[in-house]
């Protein structure tokens, strides 16, 4: 950074995107999973959706009709294989990774909205988890889409010329 850059920021002056207050915004915070990989058995939102500040608390309930998957879009030629998955941006009956969306709290301010995601109660089955890429695609693994058989979304098979295995091996000497 130049001095003139920092000098703001040395002086608690600085300006960040954060900091933009704009009428009438309203903030959110999201409560994720703490479990690779499990059934949501409960989730209760009642304390949440009653907390000060809180405007509403949306869950895949409220969005399944008005949010579509994003699903990625892959042509397989050949002999290449690729398997569609559909993922919802708020988890519906089941978590596939720590981390991920369960509920979206819309607040009057991120303190409201943070305080109100800690109210949400969660009840979990957990599952066994698929930490690791090499065990993933084992047969005894357990599958991250149960219409996947061995978690594998995509096979592909190419021909390498000779001259881009000399070209190798010369990069690495």
């Amino acid at each position: 950074m130049m001095q003139n850059e920092l000098t703001p920021l040395l002086k608690g002056k600085g300006q960040f995107v954060d900091g933009i207050q704009l009428a009438e915004t309203v903030h959110i915070a999201f409560v994720r999973s703490t479990h690779a990989h499990a059934r949501i058995v409960d989730l209760k939102i009642d304390s949440a959706t009653q907390a000060p500040g809180v405007f509403t608390v949306l869950t895949a309930t409220d969005l399944i009709n008005r949010v579509n998957p994003i699903c990625a879009k892959l042509e397989a030629t050949g002999s290449d294989q690729y398997f569609s998955t559909n993922w919802y941006p708020v988890a519906r009956n089941l978590v596939r990774y720590v981390g991920e969306i369960l509920a979206i709290i819309v607040a009057s301010d991120p303190y409201c909205a943070e305080d109100a995601a800690d109210l949400v109660e969660i009840n979990y089955d957990s599952l066994p988890a698929v930490i690791d890429a090499h065990q993933a695609i084992e047969n005894e693994s357990p599958t991250v889409h149960s219409y996947i058989e061995n978690n594998v979304l995509f096979r592909t098979h190419r021909v390498v010329s000779e001259k881009m295995i000399h070209l190798t091996v010369l990069q690495s000497q």
